[in-house]
């Protein structure tokens, strides 16, 4: 995988914003520097992705958190020829929402957050 950098992030938030709607812009460049760099230095596939997902627990942006941590996620899991199963929507709304009202801390949770990605995923053909 090719090593992450925040201005791919923030080009994914942007194009979510622009397509969705919502607010643009960066609120935390520092907090968004501190998750790139987890990514980054995690190796386990799965936790790499789960790391991703805390994104939206930790509000770097002003709008636009779960959207963004999803799909970088998504772009991980691509990389590495997987991709989320996206056909249980309610589940993945409701991971989404347990990790941005802070109710999954992530030094805590992160193992069964990656175990959760590796049971939704499904590998590319």
């Amino acid at each position: 995988m090719e090593r992450l950098t925040d201005e791919k992030v923030i080009q994914i938030h942007d194009f979510l914003i622009e397509e969705m709607g919502g607010e643009r812009g960066l609120r935390d460049p520092a907090t968004l520097s501190f998750i790139v760099e987890a990514i980054n230095c995690e190796t386990d596939l799965f936790r790499k992705a789960a790391h991703a997902l805390f994104l939206a627990d930790r509000h770097p942006f002003w709008d636009g958190q779960k959207r963004t941590a999803f799909e970088l996620a998504d772009l991980i899991l691509r990389q590495s020829s997987y991709r989320f199963n996206r056909s249980d929507k309610a589940e993945i709304m409701r991971v989404m929402i347990r990790i941005s009202e802070y109710t999954c801390p992530e030094g805590e949770e992160i193992d069964t957050i990656a175990k959760w990605v590796k049971k939704m995923v499904v590998k590319l053909e």
